[in-house]
């Protein structure tokens, strides 16, 4: 590796650790402020009853299975199984990855290694993997500006009127890519064909040219497939989208929020939409500050402590596990391993 990538690599890592750090920070203090100190939060968490949290519980637990079930559609049209436990593990490690930098940059390479490890082919690992992201970006957007168009008059935070165009730019990119390697994949295997082509082409890059030459085919089958499956993977994302709105619902409703089905829709499905492209490390802070305007403009104790409880059931908690999963998995391969199959993740195959 060269010095100037050595050090751009430091000066990412470097960069990477102080935003996670001051969004933290800047988290913990938004959430006391708002929630009037923990202790009140805590108290108002009191405040929901067992037979609520019993329920909430319950959809939690569907929430994290629609994720495993969105891979699992999209790995049986790809003619591979996808063991349940192997997608809740997976499933609870990309909450852990995806919090770590502003833009889930470790999200595909960290699921393409492991799926790899586990012996499916690099590019069915990485098609299956974009297209559950894509597809559920896509979702999550679409949900969340119906739920801007519907709410109350003064709800919207400021921040989001002003800065949700530029924040739409990069998926709305990623969207559009997915599409046309569906609809017109030639120029990528062309492109891949004349890399391939050269006499001089080193080794790692041939197997990199190679596999990525396979990835539009795995994602057309895909896209392109008109197997009831396919809208299976849509349906689980809708379902998975309103499972959350109704988690965040019974919470507020439970603290003392005065909210009805449209305002909760409104609140949770922007809330969503904000973890999903804000560019911040987990989205942390922002999601619940957007939730609890929507809930609430004066952003009172009940309405931050409803998007705190509802936001720690549908992300944290699975973040948390993934933490440990993942620093298991990390151990068993070794770090030295793992580094280098982050750029050269069909090595992982030949050690599973």
């Amino acid at each position: 590796m060269s010095q100037a990538a050595l050090g751009w690599r430091v000066v990412r890592t470097i960069a990477w650790i102080a935003i996670g750090v001051a969004s933290v920070a800047g988290a913990g203090w938004l959430f006391a402020h708002y929630t009037g100190g923990f202790d009140r939060a805590a108290e108002l968490a009191g405040e929901v009853s067992p037979a609520r949290w019993v329920l909430v519980i319950a959809l939690t637990l569907a929430f994290y299975s629609l994720d495993w079930l969105r891979y699992w559609t999209l790995f049986r049209l790809l003619g591979q199984p996808f063991p349940f436990s192997l997608g809740a593990k997976l499933v609870t490690i990309s909450y852990f990855v995806s919090s770590l930098t502003p833009s889930s940059e470790l999200h595909l390479p960290v699921m393409v290694i492991l799926l790899v490890n586990n012996g499916y082919p690099v590019a069915e690992a990485t098609a299956a993997t974009i297209t559950k992201s894509i597809y559920m970006v896509m979702w999550v957007i679409l949900c969340g500006l119906i739920g801007l168009q519907v709410a109350g008059d003064g709800r919207v935070p400021a921040v989001i009127d002003d800065h949700l165009g530029l924040w739409l730019i990069t998926p709305g990119v990623i969207v559009g890519m997915l599409a046309l390697v569906i609809i017109a994949p030639g120029p990528i295997h062309r492109w891949c064909a004349r890399q391939l082509a050269k006499p001089d082409l080193g080794h790692n890059k041939r197997k990199f040219f190679t596999g990525l030459d396979k990835v539009p085919s795995a994602v057309g089958r895909i896209g392109r497939s008109l197997r009831p499956l396919h809208g299976g993977v849509h349906l689980a994302s809708l379902a998975f989208i309103a499972v959350a709105i109704a988690i965040g619902h019974v919470l507020a409703d439970g603290v003392g929020v005065a909210t009805d089905a449209r305002s909760s829709y409104s609140a949770f499905s922007v809330g969503l939409m904000v973890s999903y492209v804000a560019p911040v490390p987990g989205s942390i802070g922002v999601t619940e500050a957007a939730t609890a305007h929507l809930l609430d403009p004066a952003m009172g104790p009940p309405a931050m402590t409803a998007a705190i409880l509802a936001r720690s059931c549908t992300w944290y908690a699975g973040a948390m596990i993934g933490a440990v999963l993942f620093a298991i998995e990390l151990r068993r391969i070794g770090r030295d391993r793992f580094t280098r199959w982050l750029k050269h993740p069909e090595e992982a195959r030949d050690a599973g």
